[in-house]
């Protein structure tokens, strides 16, 4: 078959200097770093097969990755690379399709440092997709360790777009970074991977309510299909590596599987091999369909696609086992060894060098799961967990390894606080699930941490939370609300004598309303509304605040945001030290559009508690916003804490003297990035 070529455009390339920079008259750019952004016309980086044009094309948050020479000789950052500083590969940006599913046309930016003195052949090549890169460094360029997965996730009529590995290539040359600057930068693609388009025809005895979880393709241990490969970025050659283990093993996420008049269609995507037998698993919630094919001769070609139909129809059906029923309790203080776990392994003193080797294992009383340098993981034997339940864990972390429980069931991943230096239970609810599974635990990092009792019940645990937590009213106010979050019926109450709850109780997600009269007093008033859960496990708390009718005073109020607050929304934030609201990229930001004390503000003081690990060449600016979220008037800039620890960042004061009456809430924007920041606090003084 012939080789697909897809044409991408990087348009309108532009560098931005930093702001110290000069004006000189020449257009050449002096010895400095700057940022250099591209921009794409005709791919994106998230590949979807359309399926009425079978054409390629590209999903939001797509990204790329970009190296270049000049003069033949690869760049990093501080110019030519060498043995002890390699050259580098940079990540863009993801790609923004304004609301779109997908796009024929891709607009990539790279916001990082470029070293611009040296003039030469600028030769620009570019890796998909960018999740695909094992570093950003290329210690052996042009060769560049890249990875197709072994558990992929197909889409409907398409592939797993991580799976998709492309090579592109600037078509034309420049002689400086400042000739990128003003032209547009045309790349020419081409794929790595082989496309399978397999169909498994006539598979016999589905059931009502019986979907595919997963299908698991098992080649001749010759047939390298996924792992790590050495590809050569400048001319798509697989370089290597010779041996590398289970490489021949493919597991199809069911996912987005269908099953079509008893056929099953899938794309997958695969390195160039030929494959001489392939064992077929299909996985359903209810029983297992395998089919060995023992002699076959299938080829993948690189930059190919490859259709493959495979007659199921005289498989067996194997029925799986109901599982384990519960409860489920294993203590490990009471056993041990036990039979309930797939990969733990039993070392009753483990030494020092066990600890290093031996991911989970068991010793008196618990069981540590991972080391210092490796995620470990127990996985369940099959459970029942057709109804819903909660899995009781009762842990604390070793050592000062500041980890979280993760634990994965039903396909899905549910996270725990952090853990404690003692152990106490940590609670996670399941919904009913399809079938028998298997649970796995592990770490959220890596880091080690103890177990010494797992339970699981039938049944869910109770669910409570109240937004927002604090609210404050005018005196002429006579009513306000709450909402409130639950998996359970709950019941409002109130000590105060001048507010009156009008919704006394509810259950799972709802209202609350509350009364009271006008405010004719100079003084503020204050109440607690409390909400508690039927069985009394759980209890929140609603403060409100209604102001006097005199000469109001000045209203503060202090997030600490080293938490996750309901009363703020973030977009682009990530978790950053275990924080929820870091900052990685330029426009990130958290919001809170409803802030009662704001009305009729004259005057808003805001201060901001935040760090960039590293010179301070991040900005963060401070909006007010209405209720939609739109500033209104212009931000004011805040520098964060040049310090690395947490706990000693202070806060910068910013004062907006003028207040506009559509002003409702907060912003706070990383209008320039540089290094990581982390968000860990706000507080406000309001004058009326």
């Amino acid at each position: 078959m012939k080789k697909i070529f897809i044409p991408f455009v990087i348009a309108a390339t532009t560098l931005s200097f930093a702001a110290c920079q000069k004006e000189v008259s020449s257009p050449a750019i002096e010895d400095e770093l700057v940022s250099l952004n591209f921009t794409s016309t005709n791919p994106t980086t998230k590949t979807v097969a359309d399926a009425v044009n079978k054409t390629i094309l590209w999903k939001d948050g797509d990204k790329i990755s970009v190296a270049y020479t000049v003069n033949d000789k690869w760049q990093n950052a501080t110019g030519d690379a060498t043995a002890d500083k390699p050259a580098k590969i940079y990540v863009s940006n993801g790609l923004d399709t304004g609301g779109k599913t997908a796009v024929e046309t891709a607009v990539f930016n790279i916001s990082s440092s470029f070293k611009a003195t040296t003039e030469g052949v600028h030769q620009f090549y570019s890796v998909y997709p960018s999740s695909c890169v094992k570093s950003n460094e290329i210690k052996y360029a042009p060769s560049v360790t890249m990875t197709i997965p072994d558990v992929q996730t197909p889409a409907e009529n398409s592939f797993d777009a991580a799976a998709d590995l492309m090579i592109g290539k600037a078509t034309k040359t420049y002689n400086s970074l400042s000739d990128a600057k003003a032209d547009a930068i045309p790349l020419l693609w081409q794929r790595i991977v082989s496309h399978a388009d397999i169909t498994l025809k006539g598979l016999q005895g589905l059931t009502e309510n019986e979907v595919i979880t997963t299908i698991v393709l098992t080649a001749d241990a010759d047939a390298k299909l996924v792992g790590d490969r050495w590809i050569d970025i400048q001319n798509g050659n697989i370089l290597g590596p010779k041996t590398i283990t289970d490489a021949n093993i493919l597991t199809i996420n069911g996912t987005n599987l269908k099953v079509n008049n008893n056929n099953v269609e899938f794309w997958a995507a695969v390195m160039p091999a030929t494959v001489k037998s392939l064992n077929i698993a299909v996985e359903t919630n209810k029983a297992t369909y395998t089919r060995n094919i023992e002699s076959c001769n299938i080829v993948f070609k690189q930059n190919a696609r490859k259709g493959l139909n495979v007659d199921m129809s005289s498989v067996e059906r194997v029925e799986k086992s109901a599982g384990l029923a519960l409860p489920f309790d294993e203590d490990f203080n009471a056993v041990k060894s036990t039979n309930n776990w797939e990969n733990l392994e039993i070392a009753k003193f483990p030494n020092f060098s066990d600890f290093k080797t031996v991911r989970s294992y068991q010793i008196d009383g618990a069981i540590i799961i991972g080391t210092s340098s490796v995620k470990g993981s127990v996985s369940t034997v099959d459970i029942n967990l057709s109804k819903a339940s909660h899995v009781i864990i009762r842990a604390k972390k070793y050592s000062n390894d500041n980890v979280a429980i993760s634990m994965t069931a039903g396909g899905k991943t549910y996270t725990t606080a952090k853990l404690g230096e003692n152990f106490q239970d940590y609670s996670i609810n399941l919904p009913a699930l399809s079938s028998t599974e298997k649970i796995t635990i592990t770490s959220d990092i890596i880091g080690r941490l103890y177990i010494d009792r797992i339970q699981i019940i039938e049944g869910n645990f109770a669910e409570l939370s109240v937004n927002p937590e604090y609210q404050s009213v005018e005196s002429s106010a006579t009513s306000t609300t709450f909402n409130v979050s639950s998996n359970t019926k709950w019941r409002v109450s109130t000590t105060s004598d001048w507010a009156k709850v009008s919704t006394p109780s509810g259950e799972n997600n709802g209202e609350v309303e509350i009364t009271f009269s006008e405010n004719s007093t100079d003084t503020e008033r204050t109440a607690d509304i409390v909400v508690t859960t039927e069985d009394d496990s759980i209890t929140k708390t609603f403060k409100l605040t209604q102001n006097g009718d005199g000469d109001a005073e000045p209203k503060s109020y202090e997030w600490d945001l080293t938490s996750k607050s309901n009363d703020w929304t973030s977009n682009g934030c990530v978790t950053y030290f275990s924080q929820p609201y870091g900052i990685k990229n330029v426009n990130a930001y958290i919001a809170n559009k409803s802030i009662s004390d704001f009305a009729n503000a004259s005057k808003i003081s805001v201060s901001v508690k935040s760090l960039c690990n590293g010179a301070p060449t991040s900005k963060l600016t401070v909006y007010l916003v209405d209720a939609t979220g739109k500033a209104i008037g212009d931000g004011q800039v805040i520098i964060p804490d040049n310090i690395s620890n947490a706990s000693k960042t202070t806060y910068k004061e910013v004062i907006f003297n003028s207040v506009d009456s559509k002003v409702t809430g907060l912003m706070i924007k990383c209008t320039t990035f540089g290094k990581n920041v982390l968000i860990n606090g706000v507080k406000y003084t309001v004058n009326y």
